[in-house]
């Protein structure tokens, strides 16, 4: 591999890295996320759940898959 092709990689490594740590994904999952239980007597368990949507998590996916399928540089 010659020298701007491991530039060229390496950037695009470091904008795909970047991309993940900003994402909506990583904000959510830190800052709000979990799992809340409520019950009271004669009824039923009541359990909410906090953190990443579905599209939040489509996003990142497509996003890692750069890191770990070996078609890409």
């Amino acid at each position: 591999m010659a020298h701007s092709e491991i530039r060229t990689a390496l950037k695009l490594f470091n904008e795909k890295a970047d991309k993940l740590r900003n994402s909506n994904f990583v904000k959510a999952a830190v800052e709000n996320s979990g799992v809340s239980l409520s019950w009271q007597e004669g009824e039923f368990f009541q359990i909410t759940r906090t953190g990443p949507t579905e599209e939040n998590v489509d996003a990142f996916v497509l996003t890692l898959r750069f890191f770990v399928q070996d078609n890409d540089r």
